[in-house]
């Protein structure tokens, strides 16, 4: 079934790809960053301060044409912490079902956040006005095992931000995201890491490069027994800042080169 589906995706891109014209030269990527967690406080390694956290990133060009598509990211906040192995779990095999819907109610326990996605359909190095068009995902974030999350993307339902003025064509899938332990200006962090797919990032033939992301967390908590005690602990939270008033959030932009740009924020702690 999963087959077919990219099949069909590939054939509807193909055809987009035809009324593409094929880009001169690159521009080079340009990227932004933001985030917070709040309640604001940095909390301690005794006690971890429960925090909804959000994450920002945006991707340009130097010359207003189509990005390079970026082939992996890792979100690090500085202080960070998660507890994601004692929160309940998305099995491996309900993660890429095809109907969404379905995904929603055996996996309702296992999610832990939401987002949009923009992204451009075209050619990179391409006059953005030229592109076949700017398009809108719906994110989802379910807790896995082994430290994982998955990254459901569906095709969004609008309304629609913009620049994007349609759903991207894409059939439900996930990306499968590692949670990381950085530091970020020597202190331990969190991070949240993963890789785009070849699929979609030039699918048809096409270059896809994600433009806007805007991710949320949940702020959330469970009592567990920890070395024979009972603990309230968080599903992200904060054990320190960078110092009583900040704290930085990163977003570590690889490409398919392999050269990395690291972006940094200093936000409120």
């Amino acid at each position: 079934m999963r087959s077919k589906r990219r099949l069909a995706l590939g054939a509807a891109l193909a055809l987009v790809a035809s009324l593409v014209v094929a880009a001169v030269a690159y521009a080079a990527n340009v990227y932004r960053a933001d985030g917070f967690g709040k309640p604001y406080g940095s909390g301690s390694p005794k006690k971890p301060l429960p925090k909804n956290l959000v994450i920002e990133y945006w991707v340009d060009s130097d010359d207003n044409t189509v990005p390079v598509p970026v082939k992996s990211y890792e979100f690090r906040i500085q202080g960070g912490t998660q507890f994601a192995k004692y929160f309940p779990t998305c099995p491996d095999n309900q993660v890429n079902n095809p109907d969404p819907n379905v995904l929603a109610q055996k996996c309702k326990k296992a999610r832990v956040g939401k987002g949009t996605v923009i992204a451009t359909i075209g050619k990179a190095g391409q006059p953005l006005a030229q592109a076949a068009g700017t398009c809108q995902i719906d994110l989802v974030m379910y807790n896995m095992s082994r430290g994982r999350v998955a990254l459901r993307l569906d095709p969004a339902k609008g309304p629609f931000q913009a620049p994007a003025t349609i759903p991207c064509p894409i059939s439900g899938q996930s990306i499968i995201a590692k949670w990381t332990k950085p530091r970020v200006r020597r202190k331990p962090s969190s991070g949240l890491k993963f890789t785009v797919p070849q699929e979609l990032l030039h699918p048809g033939g096409l270059d896809v490069p994600v433009r806007y992301v805007k991710s949320e967390i949940f702020r959330q908590t469970r009592v567990v027994r920890i070395r024979g005690k009972r603990v309230r602990v968080p599903y992200i939270g904060s054990i320190a800042c960078d110092s009583k008033k900040y704290r930085y959030t990163q977003v570590v932009f690889t490409g398919e080169d392999g050269k990395s740009v690291t972006v940094s924020r200093r936000v409120r702690c």
